[in-house]
């Protein structure tokens, strides 16, 4: 009877990890504090945007980032998806990122904001149904 019990009860317990787990970090991304700052503007300084992004990485799964630039005349351009695979657990913590941009030429001269969202993929619900967490946009001039 006891040990019934105590496998009916571990059984549980795993049941409720698979599925109270994935509801709990449903909404989460893998990263938190994440700011960023523009090195380089497109066609002044390089041909394209480079810019920093620093933030603390506390979770390790697959993520896409989805992206677009708002240019001065609010057109938006979209641009390709980027998939990457979990970090090494070694990785985890702050780090920061250079990371470059390569800005159509169709952009419009003036302000301009470049957009990203993650899509974590760390459990079967963020695959199944995912969300959408905005990174801080980053704000530049494209100039001719």
């Amino acid at each position: 009877m006891i040990r019934t019990t105590l496998a009916i009860t571990s059984i549980s317990v795993w049941a409720s990890f698979g599925l109270i787990g994935p509801i709990v970090g449903y909404h989460g991304s893998t990263s938190r504090d994440v700011s960023v700052r523009v090195i380089a503007e497109p066609f002044k300084d390089s041909d394209a945007l480079v810019y920093e992004w620093s933030g603390d990485v506390y979770r390790s799964c697959p993520i896409e980032i989805r992206r677009h630039i708002v240019d001065a005349n609010d057109v938006i351009t979209t641009l390709r998806a980027l998939s990457f695979g979990a970090l090494p657990e070694d990785q985890l913590g702050s780090t920061s990122y250079e990371l470059t941009v390569e800005v159509p030429v169709l952009i419009a001269e003036g302000p301009a904001v470049y957009y990203a969202s993650e899509i974590s993929k760390c459990s079967w619900l963020q695959r199944l149904r995912p969300v959408s967490v905005d990174y801080p946009p980053v704000h530049f001039t494209v100039t001719r």
